[in-house]
């Protein structure tokens, strides 16, 4: 099934100016980094000091950056170790948007240095990714507009209490798969945190990466309060023992991802526990078990579409490039290009409803899109 996808929404009237080309702060190779996958930026070489201020723009390039006082808060739809998610009415184009909050203490050159890599990373133009409209640093916290999704394969996966049909994470994989080619050929960046929740849909049946890219320099100054532990559960067995890699570690993790969610249950964890392994357990079992063994429900092709991914050495892993040709990739030519969005929107109404207080203010400002707000974006933050 060849997917047509749905244009980059652009939910905010005023044009959106993108920054001049000038090389990321970050090494996209992913050489030099640390254990906890945050690279080692020397804050004092970055060009920071030599581009404008973040909070002031050339008239030239029209306004471009998401102002505190037009967004309202109608609820908080996400929680994690590191922050939390926010649902918000930009009131100036009537338009709902994700505000995800981090506190973040550290001094202005830092600061600059952060906002100028989040808007660097995230001028993608790609409809598999999800949409970034700004960033700004307000009351000890970076504050970051994000296009609003209805919820992340994560939610779909607790809320519904069932694996997710094998059918429907093929049609999943193809703009998941287009979204990593394009992070790792285009922008040059690898993602280091695709994981359930972090891969999100939307009730017109669009399924988006979020939260690729994030600053080294945020990770670094974040590690005093987030929890690196709720993400190394999908790191690739070069990153958790602090080795370096390279883009495909992202596929492992789309591997282990997929495999958990074609499960039912993250795989390294036992059969009668639902609780997650420890740190010291799960780097035994990735680095020196064999894989998880290939669920006997699952057809050939997704098990050796798995089966690549999940390479323990990382040279005998495809590149996101190869995978999309695939024989399990390329059978979904034969799938119905209505049955993904059909179950999605299924999927949705089933979970339980979050995110909906102050949805009235909305409907009082008279917008169209006021009946179809869903319940929440999800917790697209580490769980």
């Amino acid at each position: 099934m060849e997917r047509d996808f749905r244009d980059k929404p652009a939910p905010i009237n005023v044009p959106l100016a993108l920054l001049p080309e000038r090389p990321s702060v970050l090494d996209g190779a992913g050489s030099g980094w640390n254990q906890t996958g945050g690279m080692s930026i020397d804050i004092h070489t970055a060009t920071v000091g030599e581009v404008q201020p973040v909070e002031v723009f050339d008239e030239s390039m029209g306004q471009s950056e998401i102002r505190h006082e037009d967004l309202q808060v109608l609820s908080v739809v996400g929680h994690g170790s590191s922050g939390m998610v926010q649902k918000v009415l930009h009131k100036p184009s009537n338009s709902i948007l994700a505000l995800k909050v981090i506190p973040l203490v550290a001094e202005e050159k830092v600061r600059r240095a952060i906002l100028l890599e989040l808007r660097t990373l995230h001028e993608s133009h790609c409809s598999a990714i999800v949409s970034f409209y700004g960033a700004y640093y307000r009351e000890g916290a970076v504050q970051i507009a994000l296009e609003y999704m209805d919820a992340s394969l994560m939610d779909i996966l607790k809320g519904t209490g069932a694996p997710i049909p094998e059918h429907i994470l093929l049609a999943m994989c193809i703009p998941l798969l287009h979204g990593l080619v394009y992070l790792h050929k285009a922008r040059r960046t690898i993602h280091r945190d695709i994981k359930p929740s972090n891969l999100l849909v939307d009730n017109q049946g669009n399924v988006k990466i979020a939260d690729f890219g994030v600053s080294g320099e945020l990770q670094s100054s974040l590690s005093k309060c987030a929890s690196w532990v709720g993400t190394v559960h999908y790191m690739s067995p070069e990153r958790i023992c602090g080795g370096s890699y390279s883009f495909n570690s992202d596929l492992w993790s789309l591997g282990l991802s997929l495999l958990e969610l074609a499960l039912g249950r993250f795989p390294y964890s036992p059969l009668e526990s639902t609780e997650r392994l420890g740190f010291w357990d799960l780097l035994d079992f990735i680095v020196e078990e064999p894989v998880p063994p290939m669920p006997a429900h699952l057809s050939a092709p997704f098990a050796e579409f798995l089966a690549l991914c999940l390479q323990k050495a990382p040279e005998k892993r495809p590149s996101s490039s190869d995978l999309l040709e695939h024989p399990w990739i390329r059978s979904a030519a034969h799938l119905d290009g209505a049955h993904l969005p059909n179950w999605i929107r299924e999927a949705l109404a089933r979970l339980p409803p979050r995110g909906c207080e102050g949805d009235t203010e909305r409907a009082n400002l008279g917008s169209k899109g006021a009946a179809a707000i869903t319940a929440s974006v999800g917790s697209h933050l580490s769980r």
